[in-house]
């Protein structure tokens, strides 16, 4: 059995979008891809992507999901994968940091992805507690 890799994709409405709609996007989802799990957290969608057990990875699943990825309507943002559950909070921040930073920066694009705004973050995110991980990138974290 591999290991889970988790991925955290927050979705959240844009202008006029209604939480009626990340909610029929989570039953959505959930329909079409078995392996994630979606949580409503106060008026936004988190989606919790099992990379091992879907077969996948980062970039496979975020094809999969690019149905949703509708820009204008939901602004999402794709964190790194990680290891360990417990640590789903800080990578939920990167998934939202990640849709905050790119919404101004890139507003065209159906999706933002953490590694492409890591140094705009971590300079945000120096004050804020975190664990060093998440503020390391992946390449240095298999070393």
């Amino acid at each position: 059995m591999g290991r889970v890799r988790p991925l955290s994709v927050h979705l959240d409405r844009v202008g006029a979008a209604r939480s009626e709609r990340l909610e029929s996007t989570a039953q959505s989802l959930s329909g079409r891809i078995g392996e994630l799990a979606c949580v409503m957290h106060g008026e936004h969608l988190v989606v919790i992507c099992n990379l091992t057990r879907a077969g996948t990875d980062e970039e496979g699943m975020l094809r999969q999901l690019a149905g949703v990825f509708i820009p204008g309507l939901l602004a999402v943002g794709a964190s790194e994968t990680y290891g360990d559950l417990k640590n789903t909070f800080y990578y939920y921040n990167q998934a939202l940091a990640a849709a905050r930073l790119g919404i101004r920066r890139d507003p065209a694009s159906p999706c933002w992805r953490y590694a492409d705004y890591l140094l705009a973050d971590m300079m945000r995110r120096v004050r804020v507690r975190q664990i060093p991980a998440a503020l390391t990138p992946p390449g240095l974290l298999r070393l």
